[in-house]
């Protein structure tokens, strides 16, 4: 794939294709010619398409946290940790366990953490 096709609106024929080199477009042109005889300048969406055709769809972003569902206990003293789930569903299912077998309050909790963190226990 030496030049990629992208069509763009046009004054004379209202849409017209302009051929993009994507040795120029990668060493930073942004100027092409098009069908109509004209040179079109490439806008930040286009560019962004270009982009995305020469490199792949990769995701714009990396999530770096995780949503994790921590369950706690009141025994009197305060909220205390108990356990932490990588599901809300598990998480439920657990808080009505402890609700159906145990007489202190019990609450769940959602908390991100860093991807590469195992427990976060408190904040």
């Amino acid at each position: 794939m030496e030049t990629i096709e992208l069509k763009v609106k046009s004054d004379l024929y209202g849409t017209t294709t302009c051929v993009i080199n994507i040795a120029d477009f990668i060493s930073g042109r942004r100027t092409f010619p098009c069908g109509d005889g004209c040179d079109h300048t490439l806008n930040t969406i286009q560019t962004g398409k270009i982009n995305r055709a020469i490199h792949g769809s990769k995701p714009s972003y990396i999530r770096k946290t995780k949503d994790v569902y921590q369950i706690e206990l009141d025994y009197g003293q305060g909220w205390e940790y108990e356990t932490q789930e990588d599901t809300k569903a598990l998480a439920k299912k657990i808080v009505a366990d402890y609700n159906n077998n145990c007489t202190y309050p019990v609450r769940m909790i959602r908390r991100r953490v860093k991807i590469n963190e195992t427990v976060n226990k408190g904040n």
